[in-house]
């Protein structure tokens, strides 16, 4: 919502930030049980196991999508017509 007051690449950012964190949740759904209850093998400090669940949900995420970023670009390019 707040690049709509931004430029072209603003969106264009923000679309694809948005497709890779629905990809992520996706991803993370079926495991989001086990992978919460693994957060207490980091730390018992609830707020520490958030910020250890964030880092970690964003760095298997990119792990997983980076390999398809050329795919993930034209996707965004091809909805461009939307942002404009």
């Amino acid at each position: 919502m707040a690049s709509f007051v931004l430029g072209a690449e603003a969106k264009k950012a923000a679309f694809a930030n948005c497709l890779l964190n629905l990809g992520g949740v996706l991803v993370f759904l079926p495991f989001l049980k086990s992978f919460c209850n693994s957060m207490t093998i980091f730390t018992l400090d609830p707020s520490l196991q958030v910020a250890y669940a964030h880092l970690l949900f964003n760095l298997i995420t990119v792990s997983i999508f980076f390999p398809l970023r050329h795919q993930i670009i034209k996707i965004v390019e091809r909805k461009s017509f939307l942002i404009s």
